[in-house]
Parts: C-alpha cells; sequence; structure tokens
C-alpha cells in the first residue's frame, strides 16, 4: 500500500453560514484545517476570523476547582450557551466551591499548627511546670529545647562548673530533651555556652497552665478541628452531588466551542464588508469523498477541490493507508519519520523483511509461541504497540523452528515428525553442524544483497514517482547504484565461485566504470539535466567527490557485511541453549528441569530483545538509508466535540 492520496479543499461562502461548515468538516472526522492565509500570495483582503480563545481559561479555572479522580455523566444536551452565559455559570460555581475549599484549606492548617505544638510539648510532659509561672521569673532565664545525645555528657560536666542547670526530660537515639535555667544576669552566658554543645531551643507557647493541661486541651482541639474537616467534606462531597450534572453540561459545551475555535482559528474573512470566509484544508481523497460530495452540493458555498500534487510546496500530510497485517508495523516507520506526500511508503516492505530476518535470527518453535503469546498480552493488557509487532515475530520464528528442529532448545524432539511426514531422518537444517555453518553465513550475505538491491529499487520506484531526474539517473541510490552494486556483485559470484569468466574489459568499462563516473560527477550533470546554472571550482569539488564516492563504495561493503549478524544470531542462538542443557547436565535431574525452564525465560528475554535491536538496526542504516527520507508530517484531522 502507499499514502493516501490527498484532496486541497478550499471552502468559501457568506459569513453567517461558517458555523454551519464547521459543524460539517468538524463532524466528519477526515478534514485536516491549515492557515488560509499562507495558500494566498496577496493576502491583504483577508484577515482572521477569530482573534482570541475565550473558552480555553474557563475550561482551566473549572477544571482546576473540581475534585480530583471525578467523573463525568452525560446528560442529554439541551440550548446551547453562549460565553456570557459560560461566564457567569463557571464563576458562579467557583464562587460557591471556593467558599468551601477555603475552609478546608483552614481546618487543615489549624489542625498542622496543633501537631507542631503537641510534638514541642510531648517531650516535656512530667516536669510539671506551669508556664505562668515560669515565664513570670524576674531573676530567672529559662530555655526549652534540645542537645545531642553525644554532646549532653560533657554538657553535665561542663555545667557544675557554671551557673547552668539541667533538667531532663526525655531521651532518644540522638537528642536530649530538657529544659535549662540560669540567672537573668547570665542568660548572654548561658545562651553562648548551650550554642557550643549544639543546642536547638524549642519556643513553648504561653499556654499560662502546666504543660500536661497545654498538651491535653490541644489534643482535644484537634479532635474537634478533625470532626469539623470530615463534616465539611461530607458537606462538599453533597454539594458535588447536587451540581455534578450541571457541571458536567458546563463543562462539555465549553469543550465543544474550544473545538470550534481549533477550526475557526483557521478561516479568514475577507471581501467587500469582510461578510465572506474562506476555509482551507486537506481531506483524504478515499475516506472523504462522501464530505466532498456534500460540500460541492451545497447552495451558496464554494467549494474548490484540488489535487496535492499541484500543492506539493505546501507539504501535504501524509496518511499511511495499510493491510490490517502490516498496521502494526507504522510504528517503526513512526520513529524513523512519516514518508512524506508522494514517497513511497516502507511500511510493507518492513512488515515482511523484519518480520522475516526476525524469525531466521530467533528460530524456536516454543520460545516463538511464547514470544507471540507475550506480544499479544502487551497489547491486550496495555495497548503497547510493540506487543502487535511480537505477534508475527514470534510466528515467523516457530516456523523458522521447525526448519532448525528447535523447541525449547531440543534439537532432536522434532525428528520423529519429519520422519513420519516426509521420511527424513533427521531436521532439515542442523545449525550446528560444521557444513551448515558455512551455509548460514553464505546465505546470510546473499541474503543482504537482495535486500539492498531491492531497497535502491524502491527509490529508483520513487524517484520516478516524484519525477526526481538527478536522483533517479546519478545518485548511489538510483539507477548507478543498482547497477554497480548489483553487477560487481554478480561478476564477482560468477568469477570466483562459478569460475564463469564474466569480468571482461566491456562488462568492467559499462557496468562497474561507468556507474562509479556518473556517481562522481552527480553535481554538474544533474544541473545539466535540470538547466541549473551553478558555478562550480573543480579543485574543491574533485576532491570532495573523491573522498564521497570512496564512502559510498564502503557505505555498500559494510552494509553487505552488516548482513553477517543474521548468521551470527542463528549460531548464538543454538549454542546458547547448547550451554543451558550442558548446565542441567551437571545437577540432579530435579533441578535440571529448572534450569532448562530459566534458561529459556532468560533466551527470551535476553535474545529475543537484542534480536530486536539489531534487525531494526538492519532496516534503518541498511535498508530504510537507501531509500527513505521521512520527514512527512501526520494526517490530523480535527474533532469537533457535540
Amino acid at each position: 500500500m502507499a499514502v493516501a492520496s490527498m484532496k486541497l479543499v478550499n471552502i468559501a461562502g457568506p459569513l453567517d453560514r461558517l458555523d454551519e461548515i464547521i459543524d460539517l468538516t468538524g463532524s466528519s472526522g477526515v478534514f485536516q484545517p491549515e492557515d488560509a492565509m499562507t495558500f494566498f500570495s496577496n493576502n491583504k483582503n483577508f484577515s482572521p476570523i477569530l482573534q482570541e480563545d475565550l473558552f480555553r481559561p474557563l475550561l482551566s479555572a473549572l477544571e482546576n476547582a473540581l475534585p480530583e479522580n471525578c467523573t463525568f455523566s452525560t446528560p442529554a444536551v439541551e440550548d446551547a450557551m453562549n460565553y456570557s452565559t459560560m461566564k457567569e455559570k463557571t464563576e458562579a460555581f467557583l464562587s460557591e466551591i471556593s467558599e468551601r475549599n477555603c475552609r478546608t484549606e483552614q481546618l487543615q492548617k489549624k489542625i498542622l499548627e496543633i501537631d507542631t505544638s503537641l510534638q514541642k510539648l510531648e517531650h516535656f510532659i512530667g516536669l510539671n511546670l506551669d508556664m505562668k509561672e515560669i515565664c513570670a521569673c524576674k531573676y530567672t532565664s529559662v530555655r526549652f529545647g534540645r542537645i545531642p545525645t553525644r554532646c549532653m555528657e560533657r554538657m553535665d560536666s561542663f555545667g557544675k562548673n557554671t551557673n547552668i542547670f539541667a533538667f531532663k526530660c526525655t531521651e532518644d537515639n540522638e537528642f536530649t530533651y530538657g529544659v535549662f535555667f540560669s540567672p537573668k544576669s547570665d542568660s548572654g552566658e548561658m545562651d553562648r555556652i548551650l550554642s557550643g554543645f549544639y543546642f536547638e531551643r524549642i519556643y513553648v507557647p504561653n499556654t499560662g497552665q502546666t504543660i500536661e493541661n497545654a498538651y491535653e486541651n490541644l489534643l482535644q482541639q484537634k479532635e474537634t478541628c478533625v470532626e469539623e474537616l470530615k463534616e465539611n467534606n461530607h458537606a462538599l462531597q453533597d454539594f458535588w452531588k447536587e451540581r455534578k450534572d450541571g457541571v458536567s453540561e458546563l463543562r462539555r459545551q465549553i469543550q465543544a466551542q474550544i473545538s470550534y475555535y481549533e477550526l475557526k482559528k483557521h478561516a479568514v474573512q475577507y471581501g467587500e464588508g469582510q461578510k465572506a470566509f474562506l476555509l482551507v484544508g486537506w481531506v483524504p481523497a478515499w475516506e472523504g469523498r462522501h464530505l466532498l460530495k456534500t460540500l460541492s452540493g451545497m447552495k451558496g458555498i464554494d467549494c474548490n477541490i484540488e489535487s496535492a500534487e499541484n500543492e506539493i510546496e505546501h507539504n501535504p500530510p501524509s496518511h499511511l493507508k495499510n493491510l490490517r497485517c502490516f498496521k502494526p508495523f507504522e510504528f517503526f516507520v513512526d520513529m524513523y519519520g512519516l514518508p512524506t506526500y508522494g514517497e513511497f511508503d516502507p511500511t510493507p516492505f518492513v512488515a515482511i523483511t523484519y518480520t522475516l530476518l526476525f524469525g531466521i535470527m530467533f528460530g524456536d518453535v516454543g520460545q516463538g509461541l511464547i514470544l507471540s503469546l507475550i506480544g499479544w498480552l502487551m497489547w491486550k493488557l496495555k495497548k503497547m504497540k510493540l506487543g502487535r509487532v511480537l505477534i508475527p515475530c514470534g510466528i515467523s520464528s516457530a516456523c523458522f523452528g521447525l526448519i532448525y528442529g528447535s523447541v525449547f532448545g531440543l534439537e532432536e524432539v522434532l525428528n520423529p515428525l519429519y520422519k513420519s511426514l516426509f521420511g527424513w531422518e533427521e531436521k532439515p537444517v542442523d545449525v550446528m553442524a560444521p557444513a551448515t555453518t558455512n551455509m548460514i553465513i553464505y546465505l546470510s550475505i546473499a541474503l543482504g544483497v537482495v535486500l539492498i538491491a531491492v531497497a535502491l529499487l524502491l527509490n529508483i520506484i520513487s524517484c520516478i514517482r516524484r519525477k526526481n531526474l538527478p536522483v533517479l539517473l546519478f545518485s548511489a541510490n538510483g539507477l548507478p547504484g543498482l547497477l554497480f552494486y548489483s553487477a560487481l556483485v554478480g561478476g564477482l559470484v560468477c568469477q570466483i565461485r562459478l569460475q564463469i569468466p564474466v569480468m571482461q574489459p566491456l562488462y568492467i568499462l559499462f557496468l562497474i566504470v561507468l556507474p562509479l563516473l556518473l556517481m562522481f560527477l552527480q553535481e554538474p550533470l544533474a544541473n545539466l539535466i535540470t538547466r541549473k546554472k551553478e558555478k562550480i571550482q573543480w579543485g574543491n569539488y574533485l576532491a570532495q567527490s573523491f573522498f564521497e564516492l570512496f564512502e559510498t563504495l564502503l557505505s555498500f561493503a559494510t552494509n553487505t557485511m552488516s548482513f553477517l549478524r543474521v548468521g551470527a544470531f542463528v549460531l548464538v542462538h543454538a549454542g546458547m541453549m547448547m550451554v543451558g542443557f550442558t548446565l542441567a547436565e551437571m545437577v540432579p535431574s530435579a533441578f535440571g528441569v529448572i534450569i532448562v525452564a530459566f534458561w529459556n525465560g532468560l533466551v527470551i528475554a535476553l535474545e529475543g530483545l537484542l534480536v530486536g535491536i539489531q534487525v531494526l538496526r538492519l532496516e534503518f542504516y541498511e535498508m530504510f538509508s537507501r531509500f527513505f527520507e521521512g520527514g512527512g508530517r501526520p494526517f490530523t484531522p480535527s474533532v469537533l466535540k457535540k
């Protein structure tokens, strides 16, 4: 499949019919609006429809005032509200709920203050001190506070030689709490000495009673505040239940107006007295056919429909249309970048090659089926897009596992099946056999050559569709690159492996040297066919082009060699399972089963992740870079909330 064909729709009509058009296009779900003023070179006679979004601040203020985790009902829509009505109802609701919230905040603040006072007093309970009498002392200074326990012993011995008297109250692992007295005349000296022992002063409120009585009174005050807070919360819940439907309806109508605004802000007004509107947007040719037909048949509305190919400079959005089996792999295309309009959609190519390569590198019947199950659960339970990709990859792994004869690492368990069905004595491919190892390496390289050639061919098709002749005729990813790569690889295989002497002078000259020369002179030849007059500094150009050509040749070699990882992971997978069974044989059979099960889980998690990353690397670097640019923007139609 490919990027869906798009149509550019220009809608013009009387300003009083704008809401009707907004309702029609927004409800269709296939209309993506664009800024109308950007489509006209002379826009002096156009002016924006809306200057300010008045409704979004209302919605923000309303939702900030609502309780957490609140759910909304969907009452039937009655009469539509205008802005002044919405503002009036929003302000009335905010005023009512703010009074109740304010009382809640006051109570919570008071409870916090009481808790702070309780924490201070609880360390001095048991002294039976009357705070009123202590504070009335004329000749004695008093300090409540705490000293690190490690310093308290030194404080005791030091205090014997001073006029400081200490009364210990409570003690924990870190601090000792107490009351310290000294004559009024020595208060400064006491503060200096205490600070030397890391004293932290605690200010105990003057309650005019004993500390014990003050503590009990504070506990009673806290209980009263807690009860009042509960009653206030219940009142808030009742208030919310009473207002819920009204607030829900108000919220929905504000959201509807915001969605109208999102569409309206793209329109402009023009004409005599600015009494006409103009709205421009993109519509998929197939999915939007009903909308296009409706717009074309509306009386009093001028609808001009143009092909997106005529408006490439405005960067039409890319709307991917793929078969259901390919859709999960749009996730990888989005990661790399959407194709620009008219560019080849690589999703089917990715779906086929990624599934194929993953299955080859991770071939095991049991582990593949487990991987598919994990992917299915990831999608069903968490809606993870990667889960949908794992389902076909796991099935591909199971299919190649039948070829390798591997079920959870057991290499001989399917031999009776092969014998009964096909009369074979053993599995089709023994991965660990010495003769098979070389075959796997050669086939990996051959697979890489084929996929790189297909990528080059896809780029050639894309260049033909987009009429990009310079890239088609002179680029390393165009016809010269495909001709050079296929001729070089095919010639070497025929010459070395098949002993067919094809590397003759004419073959080398026309199929290898000539494509290299076209790639070397790409810029001047491109300027020639596009009739672009650009002065070239030949000294700099020849040096730069030489290194670019060298990099191109190097990239062909490295891209081909990168596919060795396909064969390497086939061997690594079999080797890892062999290690697991070797460990299992070293312990009693009961523990051996546990080791095999654990090892299979480890291989599924670790190697499944590594294979997925390595295949994605092959897709992005070895194939995508040759035929796919990306840089497109997604098709995001406006949805009008009713």
